[in-house]
């Protein structure tokens, strides 16, 4: 397998540009937009410019970069797409508002996108896994033991984005992420948020 690791900061207004260009040479099958950042904590206890650069890097580069790809494969008619969403993407949830709203779009783009490219020959889904045991959740205000929802290891999260490929728009791996996303849709909508509330406010390592 050959590696070809660019250094690029996703944050800066000529990242897509650069990227493009470094990738231009490359016969590339499959892009998987996995680049995001989490801010947990009440929402005015960071600064705006962090809650933009949320935004930027979760929401608007996935996109931007969905579409410079998506040409180029749509263009030779095979290809797939894997975009990262998250469980908190889709519903709302205080106390990580930004982000779960910047997941929120993802997923609803992602999933418009399979239905659009039906047929192309590109085939896209968006992965929206629970909490992951990676550095973005163990270096995050969270205490993961205090909390109800499974912590996955990365191996089954690839390997369900890898067999929905193809076959569905969207995957949420695991059966207790899968129940919880049911429970939080039949439930009314107020009383789905104030409960995703109480629970961010059990997990969270600082008071609220």
């Amino acid at each position: 397998i050959d590696v070809k690791v660019i250094a690029l900061d996703l944050v800066s207004e000529s990242a897509v540009a650069e990227l493009a260009r470094a990738t231009e040479a490359l016969d590339i099958g499959l892009v998987v937009l996995n680049a995001g950042v989490l801010v947990i904590g009440p929402f005015l206890d960071e600064p705006c410019d962090t809650q933009t650069n949320l935004v930027l890097l979760n929401a608007l580069r996935p996109m931007q970069l969905a579409h410079h790809f998506c040409s180029i494969l749509v263009r030779r008619r095979r290809g797939g797409i894997i975009l990262v969403a998250s469980l908190a993407g889709q519903h709302p949830v205080p106390y990580e508002a930004t982000y779960s709203a910047s997941k929120a779009f993802v997923s609803s783009f992602g999933q418009s996108l399979h239905t659009e490219l039906a047929g192309t020959g590109v085939d896209v889904t968006v992965l929206a896994p629970g909490m992951v045991d990676t550095p973005m959740i163990r270096d995050s205000p969270v205490d993961v033991t205090n909390t109800q929802l499974s912590v996955t290891g990365p191996e089954p999260v690839v390997q369900a984005a890898l067999d929905g490929l193809g076959k569905k728009a969207l995957v949420i791996p695991g059966a207790t992420n899968k129940l919880a996303d049911i429970a939080f849709r039949v439930l009314p909508r107020s009383v789905a948020v104030r409960l995703g509330g109480r629970i961010m406010r059990q997990i969270l390592t600082s008071p609220t």
